[in-house]
């Protein structure tokens, strides 16, 4: 019994999905720009049932940034999809019922302009899930590039 025990608290330490990347606001993935993000939401889970007035039945996975002291510029521009995917900027995260999306886009070549994301020090999420029209099935492979950048600030001046 006691072997037992030991092997079924192991394979519960060993559950990936309970901790996988993405899978829930406190496990977002970190953004980074500029860059090009390669998603697979067949890793993830149907955490998020809706955002807002709009349902997703598929699976959800999250990434996160914060601005800084002003609004960031730049885009979330999709380039890839091997699915009807939804990508959505969010001024919050919730699992269940999630916020309103502040931005989204679910076409490819079609941005999401950052300058929305505007509350400055703020912590944004974008989620990247299916359309749901496409129902709990609409999961897949989305490429999509970050160009969002902060204004730089004179750090130093000097006169020769």
């Amino acid at each position: 019994m006691k072997k037992l025990s030991a092997l079924i608290v192991l394979a519960l330490f060993a559950s990936p999905a309970a901790f996988a990347q993405g899978n829930s606001c406190a496990t977002a993935i970190p953004l980074t720009a500029p860059s090009t993000v390669n998603t697979d939401t067949t890793t993830g889970t149907g955490w998020i049932n809706n955002y807002g007035p709009l349902g997703s039945p598929s699976n959800d996975i999250v990434y996160t940034f914060t601005t800084g002291a002003t609004a960031p510029t730049g885009t979330l521009t999709p380039t890839a999809a091997s699915y009807s995917f939804a990508l959505y900027l969010l001024d919050s995260c919730a699992a269940g019922a999630g916020p309103t999306p502040i931005g989204s886009t679910a076409t490819i070549g079609t941005p999401i302009n950052v300058s929305v994301a505007s509350i400055p020090n703020h912590q944004y999420f974008v989620a990247v899930t299916g359309t749901a029209a496409g129902g709990p099935t609409a999961n897949g492979t989305l490429t999509w590039d970050t160009t969002p950048t902060l204004p730089v600030s004179l750090q130093s001046f000097e006169i020769d």
